[in-house]
């Protein structure tokens, strides 16, 4: 039976040199294991740095299909994810332009994806209580 840990909870107790390790040699602690949301139950102010790390510095294979989990974790902070969105267009812009080795229909969906984030982010009315780790 495998543990079922959320992404920000899988973010947060890994140490985020570890998963920027794994970029580019398929080694990744992002599997099936890691699913749902803490952000549901809390939102972890640390949170949102470590969405923002991870999105940048994961694993490219596969990452078409986590970078929208990411991004809707990273929306549920409403107005707090607001400082992160000029490091959020800087990856949106990596992604679109200057990604290596991936293929370029990937590279414009996940730009898109973080930029319909940065739009909502901005959007956004809704300042959700954050409970702070550190």
């Amino acid at each position: 039976m495998k543990t079922k840990l959320s992404i920000l909870t899988a973010l947060l107790l890994a140490p985020l040199p570890v998963l920027a390790a794994g970029r580019g040699k398929g080694l990744s602690i992002w599997n099936d294991e890691f699913s749902g949301s803490a952000a549901d139950d809390y939102r972890i102010e640390e949170g949102i740095r470590a969405c923002v790390n991870y999105t940048r510095d994961q694993n490219p294979w596969d990452s078409q299909e986590r970078t929208p989990e990411l991004m809707k974790v990273l929306l549920s902070y409403g107005t707090h994810a607001k400082p992160v969105i000029r490091e959020l267009t800087r990856i949106a812009d990596y992604f679109e332009k200057e990604e290596k080795d991936f293929p370029p229909e990937l590279m414009i969906m996940k730009a898109k994806c973080v930029r319909k984030t940065i739009r909502a982010i901005e959007a956004s009315k809704e300042t959700p209580q954050l409970i702070r780790i550190r």
